[in-house]
């Protein structure tokens, strides 16, 4: 009986093993699928070609309002209020902070008294002045007695009316209390808190005008003939990633004070939208004609939407003869705003993808 038991159990056991190592063998000679098997992605492509382009440089700048205003006080004093604060817009003419100064009052105290003494005088003499006239006329009274209180009375009224001088000027230094807005823009710092006591002259705020922007770059000394006043220039824009125009506005004649360079600035030709998404302190490129006796040269370009990264690498993807995505990776030059220069990795008439990057991988089958 142990014996049948022995036997059931090996067949079982035997019949086991051969299931299993029949289906390892069907796994193992199973056909394996590889990206050459899977269905073509749609993309878009584009020729590479040799392009002529301007010699010129790249220079870098820094974006700021046409219009711009530091606002400082005339007067020392305490600030009591603000009105405006970073990010708001303000009027110009509009009061945006207000100071306190304890010695005003009580130097207008002292003007407004000294008027109404100056009148109560004036009131004194010209009753007297009055009296004496009709005295003057039916001649009962002296040339010397008439000239005498005449010029009481001029004196008088000329010091009445510098009494009220003294107040137009203490009104005038009370008004410097409330510190305006001298420009129409946009609070872009603000360098005080309510409480603080600030002196004449120091800077209490900024203010951005509204009246457009211009990038500031610097030129080297061998590049400063070929700028001209009114020139359109060719500026990229990081935070729009596109190429607009700019005209120069402002040519440095000098290079004393800025380390050698010639200051240059150029107003941005910008669309109301585009205006919208440019702040001050941005960056942009500003592309500058180089003096050269060839001022053509040829050069291998690509779009920039067409390159990716990985890590130090910059790569694109371009058609191979059997329709599939070959990676390439490259190296690329100049800067030409919505395309680049590549100076290694491809060849004049090679055909690279510019869409769906993300689907792709080497190999990948793709179709026009």
């Amino acid at each position: 009986m142990v014996m049948k038991f022995q036997i059931i159990f090996i067949v079982v056991i035997t019949s086991i093993l051969g299931l299993i190592a029949c289906s390892d063998h069907t796994d193992e000679h199973a056909p394996t699928k590889t990206v050459y098997d899977l269905e073509p992605i749609q993309v878009s492509t584009m020729d590479v070609g040799s392009q002529v382009q301007d010699a010129r440089s790249t220079l870098s700048g820094v974006i700021q309002s046409k219009n711009k205003a530091t606002v400082s006080a005339r007067m020392m004093g305490y600030v009591t209020s603000l009105t405006a604060d970073v990010g708001d817009r303000v009027r110009a003419g509009q009061t945006i902070l207000t100071l306190r100064n304890n010695e005003l009052p009580a130097k207008r105290a002292q003007v407004n008294a000294g008027i109404a003494e100056a009148e109560a005088a004036l009131k004194n003499v010209k009753i007297n002045y009055d009296r004496m006239k009709i005295l003057w006329e039916q001649e009962s009274i002296t040339r010397k007695e008439w000239d005498d209180i005449s010029a009481q009375y001029d004196m008088m009224k000329a010091k009445v009316a510098g009494a009220r001088s003294k107040q137009t000027e203490i009104d005038e230094i009370i008004a410097l209390t409330r510190v305006n807005a001298p420009i129409s823009g946009v609070v872009t710092a603000k360098m005080i808190n309510k409480g603080d006591l600030v002196n004449p002259g120091i800077p209490l705020m900024s203010i951005e005008g509204n009246q457009g922007y211009e990038v500031i770059s610097y030129v080297s000394d061998n590049q400063i003939g070929s700028i001209k006043k009114d020139m359109q220039l060719d500026c990229y824009v990081n935070a729009l990633d596109k190429t607009v125009k700019a005209k120069i506005t402002e040519i440095s004649p000098s290079s004393v004070n800025t380390g050698g360079q010639f200051a240059i600035k150029a107003a941005l030709m910008l669309s109301p939208q585009d205006q919208k998404l440019v702040f001050p302190g941005m960056y942009a490129n500003v592309y500058a004609p180089v003096p050269t006796t060839a001022q053509k040269t040829s050069c291998i370009t690509v779009e920039k939407s067409a390159l990716f990264n990985r890590g130090q690498l910059t790569g694109i993807y371009v058609v191979s003869n059997q329709n599939t995505a070959l990676l390439r990776w490259i190296r690329v030059g100049k800067d030409f705003g919505d395309r680049v220069e590549i100076v290694s990795g491809l060849a004049p008439g090679e055909e690279y993808i510019v869409s769906d990057l993300s689907l792709l991988q080497d190999g990948i089958p793709v179709s026009k």
